[in-house]
């Protein structure tokens, strides 16, 4: 007599009571786990384990979400397919019966939710070993709030030294140079089976799995790319702070073939002492790898600083870099200078001739108080006099305008572009250093540090030429506003549509003292003929404006009417009203920068992303952010991701936690993370900019 079969007892095997949420009239799935090699989407399936097959399975009990069922799934198990109809948690049994009629249940709920919960790709950089990580805050849309974030199963933990917290914070000091290899599980508070969501999202093929650890990129500066172009002048300026407060730089410089400066000069104005007119000496060099990012170093007889370049514009023909931006790279401790500026390549031939015709200008600073200063204006330059001056001034929130009759006068300019000036606006008189860039275009200092007579100042003019009218002002505009309170920015940036007749339309996007809004703008604008200083009224831009005259899309210098004293840009956009962008309107490597350091403990950085059309700023690979914070220097670090995405009216986001306007050759944003109470306007330049 043969002897009885004996079989493990018969069970219903799942990971959990809960199956993964379900969203209507989409394709009920699980994710495949552990995630190891990815995040991967596979049919929701229920397994037997003992018993002897073949099995029958069957709900028993409540019942699955309209439009999903049961079907037979691979070897011992069933999946759950369909789409279901109607939201709502749907508690059931589920029940296997084997061939010896054995039966086996278990508990089950689907939650069938009215929204999809979702993560929002966020921007996330390399570590660099023993320093503080860029702290990241993770976002989710959809379900119900609050949240609360873990590491997916089968994720590496993090890095040695880095944490997720359960509200969403990365952040933390990395110890090691490990890399770590891990997915985000974000839950809602849905209750009794909160929503879930995974990151990144799953999908049939191309799984993807999170990297974080340290960039592979060399730190070195390596001249292996396009340099400046040899034997021509280029004029700088840059803004920004040192332990004793407001600094401003100014100069110009010129190169050989091989990146070593042959000549230029250098104004360092501090509020410990000013240099002025500093020639530069031997061991000065510049020079760019071949993604964009540059290294300068400056020599005096008294002093070498180095700083950190990314390209903004290349000449189309020959791919000799014209400008860039800049960050100053010496403070590791917080007793250095750091601050930002721009790189801009002269016309020599402008030179030998004064300053001819009107121009429209802008300047921002700091007061004695350490409050934020501005003004912009218009001034009629001719035979070493400015006349015909009309101006607006905001001095930490007292706002004097519009200022005229204003009178000044300025130096001829030097081998390098150099000239001394004095503009008079209302009952003060300015001094001021400018550089030449071409015939149209001037950058300008201070002479002096802050006093109570004279605020740090630095700034641009561009030719102005008139007159003006309602119609001058017309089209679709991006603009920039940036200004402080007592140390907290406030940063401004947004999308107008003028009619050409009287009014505009828009958004506009802010982050001030920590607050984050969207605004709907629709008023009215009004332009002086003679002058073309812009007024708005109504839910509009809260400043003045002058318009310029400019081939590169600058429209008009702005300055903020309020409290933090704000200065800024309107650019072209398109000659559509509104815009209707079809595809994305970014695309390819962009310079970017902080534009103006707001606030000594503002971090700055300048890099370059590559926008690809599938919305990644890393989609052709070579993106990079070199760091300064107020604590140390970090060069190159990469992203392991960075998304970015745009509307038909050219805004959108440009990486996590982060506003974008933008008009395809440029584009402005501002990061409105919780974690950054020190944010600033970027400005992101296309390299490769048309004829």
């Amino acid at each position: 007599m043969p002897s009885p079969s004996i079989y493990l007892p018969l069970s219903v095997a799942t990971q959990s009571s809960d199956l993964a949420v379900a969203f209507p009239k989409t394709d009920y799935t699980c994710i495949l786990q552990p995630i190891t090699n990815g995040v991967t989407q596979i049919p929701c399936q229920l397994n037997a384990a003992g018993g002897l097959a073949p099995y029958t399975w069957s709900v028993t009990s409540g019942s699955l979400p309209f439009g999903l069922s049961l079907q037979p799934g691979p070897q011992n198990s069933t999946v759950i397919i369909g789409q279901p109809t109607i939201p709502g948690i749907y508690p059931f049994t589920a029940s296997v019966t084997d061939a010896t009629g054995n039966t086996a249940s278990g508990p089950l709920n689907v939650n069938v939710a009215p929204s999809r919960l979702k993560v929002v790709t966020p921007t996330l950089l390399s570590t660099f070993l023993n320093q503080p990580y860029v702290p990241v805050a993770l976002q989710a849309s959809g379900g119900v709030p609050p949240y609360t974030w873990s590491l997916f199963l089968g994720s590496n933990p993090l890095p040695p030294g880095i944490t997720l917290s359960s509200n969403g914070v990365i952040s933390g000091t990395p110890t090691d140079v490990s890399v770590a290899l891990f997915a985000l599980l974000v839950e809602d508070s849905q209750s009794p089976v909160p929503a879930q969501a995974v990151f990144p999202t799953a999908l049939l093929n191309n799984a993807q799995i999170i990297h974080l650890g340290p960039s592979n990129n060399n730190p070195a500066c390596m001249a292996t790319g396009n340099n400046v172009v040899a034997g021509s002048p280029y004029a700088f300026v840059l803004s920004g702070f040192d332990a004793d407060g407001p600094v401003t730089l100014s100069g110009s410089f010129t190169a050989d073939t091989h990146g070593n400066l042959t000549s230029g000069v250098e104004d360092i104005i501090r509020q410990s002492g000013t240099l002025l007119a500093q020639p530069l000496v031997a061991g000065g060099s510049i020079g760019f790898d071949n993604v964009g990012r540059g290294c300068l170093t400056l020599t005096t007889a008294t002093i070498s600083a180095d700083f950190r370049l990314s390209t903004t514009t290349t000449d189309p023909n020959t791919n000799l870099v014209l400008d860039a931006s800049v960050i100053a790279w010496g403070d590791s401790n917080g007793a250095g200078t750091r601050g930002a500026g721009s790189i801009r390549k002269q016309d020599s031939t402008a030179f030998a001739a004064s300053p001819t015709g009107t121009y429209a200008f802008r300047l921002s600073g700091w007061d004695v108080s350490s409050g934020h200063f501005a003004l912009a204006g218009v001034a009629t330059a001719g035979t070493g006099l400015f006349t015909n001056v009309t101006a607006d001034v905001n001095d930490s929130g007292t706002f004097a305008g519009p200022l005229s009759g204003g009178s000044g006068s300025f130096s001829s300019a030097d081998t390098n572009g150099r000239g001394t000036a004095t503009l008079g606006i209302g009952a003060n008189t300015y001094k001021l250093i400018y550089y030449l860039v071409d015939a149209n275009h001037i950058v300008l200092n201070s002479e002096a540090p802050a006093s109570a007579a004279q605020p740090l100042i630095s700034g641009e003019a561009t030719s102005s030429i008139g007159p003006f009218s309602q119609a001058t002002l017309s089209n679709s505009q991006i603009y920039r506003l940036a200004g402080s309170v007592v140390g907290t920015p406030d940063l401004n940036i947004g999308v107008l549509h003028f009619d050409g007749v009287s009014a505009l339309s828009g958004t506009a996007y802010t982050r001030s003292g920590g607050t984050s809004n969207t605004t709907t703008l629709s008023g009215q604008y009004a332009v002086d003929p003679a002058t073309g200083r812009v007024s708005f009224s109504g839910t509009a831009v809260p400043a003045i404006g002058y318009l310029a005259s400019d081939a590169s899309g600058l429209t008009a210098y702005l300055l903020g009417a309020g409290t933090s004293a704000a200065s800024g840009v309107i650019e072209f956009q398109t000659s559509s009203y509104p815009p209707g962008y079809q595809f994305s309107p970014i695309n390819g490597p962009y310079g970017l920068a902080t534009n103006e350091m707001l606030d000594p403990q503002a971090s700055v950085f300048a890099g370059v992303d590559n926008a690809n059309l599938s919305g990644n700023l890393d989609g052709g690979g070579g993106s990079y952010l070199d760091l300064s914070t107020p604590a140390a220097l970090i060069p190159v670090l990469s992203y392991w991701l960075s998304p970015y995405t745009w509307n038909a009216d050219g805004t959108g986001t440009f990486g996590g936690n982060t506003y974008m306007v933008s008009n395809a050759k440029k584009v402005f944003y501002i990061d409105i993370s919780p974690l950054n109470a020190h944010p600033a306007v970027v400005v992101a330049s296309r390299m490769k900019q048309s004829n």
